[in-house]
């Protein structure tokens, strides 16, 4: 049998000890390797003539500055579980758009917490929230703290500092992006919709803050997909969604939440800048042109559009998918490529 023991200098040793030949005779004998570098013979097809203790060495290049480990906050336990945010030297975390890493829970306040680095260790400062920061269940208003350790802010949220390389970042990103988002469209997921928007309606309600929500459908997309081929109809779907990207905030929301159907989260924002938003983006839609092999098509969408006011004696993301989806069919049945609002 042989060992394949891996040392830590970056350096791969393969061991074949013979038990029947001598000593001297292990020594003058070869044993054939074949292009991977492993022996082309198994122990068992070895006789005394071919078989002998033989060390072959590959050195293999050092890491690369690309794989080195770097500090990471990895979102635990909330909402966004499973998220990896590499840190910078300072990092503001909170709910709000101007912050490093922005976590849309409602018990997190704006800004909540500072982390600064030093050294291999990071200060980490709560910046008076309203839920607190706690480190092993204990109130911190300020601590040192190093890689593996993890901290609460606010009653739903929980972080660890750690120290990853760039290929188990890439992976934690990607496991996380796949349970999250929408592989076509790169939209969020209905999933991960419902779960913001019952966020949003509860700090919304808190505050007495606006909150507003734009359901969406693109027009005829069956008939694309009939005439022109399933491929021209994730074409379209992807050149849409970009277009309604493009439209929007950073802070905003957008999700596909059926085959040709999208959703918006508008926070802060009433019922008459709603509306606004919704005919920019059914503007920006029916600029786009989409080339398939075949032909250059436009598309255009009808958009139904809800505010939290109307949610008053049921606050869901149920109810506030209904009332947006009821305004999409409005939009429809009165002719399609436009939008209906409260």
């Amino acid at each position: 049998m042989f060992a394949i023991p891996f040392s830590f200098d970056d350096v791969v040793t393969y061991t074949i000890p013979v038990s029947k030949s001598s000593v001297k005779e292990q020594e003058n004998l070869i044993v054939p390797m074949g292009d991977s570098g492993l022996p082309s013979l198994s122990p068992y097809e070895m006789t005394e003539q071919t078989a002998t203790r033989r060390t072959e060495t590959i050195h293999a290049a050092p890491l690369s500055a690309r794989q080195q480990m770097r500090p990471t906050l990895t979102v635990l336990m909330g909402m966004e579980a499973g998220r990896i945010v590499e840190c910078g030297d300072e990092v503001l975390i909170g709910r709000a758009a101007h912050c490093n890493v922005v976590l849309p829970d409602p018990g997190v306040s704006r800004t909540h917490v500072r982390l600064s680095r030093y050294g291999e260790f990071f200060s980490l400062e709560d910046l008076d929230s309203k839920n607190h920061t706690f480190i092993s269940g204990r109130k911190v208003s300020r601590a040192e703290i190093a890689p593996g350790t993890e901290f609460q802010i606010g009653p739903n949220v929980v972080l660890r500092l750690s120290s990853m390389g760039e290929a188990e970042r890439n992976l934690a990103n990607n496991l996380y992006d796949s349970s999250m988002r929408d592989p076509l469209t790169l939209a969020f997921n209905r999933r991960y919709l419902v779960d913001r928007l019952d966020a949003e309606l509860a700090f919304a309600k808190r505050h007495s803050s606006q909150l507003a929500l734009l359901v969406l459908d693109f027009d005829h997309f069956k008939k694309v997909n009939d005439n022109y081929g399933h491929a021209a109809g994730d074409l379209v779907l992807r050149a849409g969604s970009h277009a309604i990207h493009g439209a929007l905030r950073a802070e905003d929301v957008l999700a596909r939440i059926g085959g040709e159907e999208f959703a918006i989260i508008l926070r802060g924002v009433d019922a008459k800048g709603a509306t606004v938003c919704a005919e920019r983006i059914r503007a920006a839609v029916e600029r786009t042109e989409v080339k398939t092999d075949r032909v250059t098509a436009s598309v255009t969408v009808s958009v139904g559009v809800a505010t939290i006011d109307e949610c008053v004696e049921e606050y869901s993301s149920q109810r506030f998918l209904r009332i947006a989806d009821e305004r999409l069919y409005d939009a429809k049945a009165s002719g399609r490529n436009r939008v209906v609002g409260p």
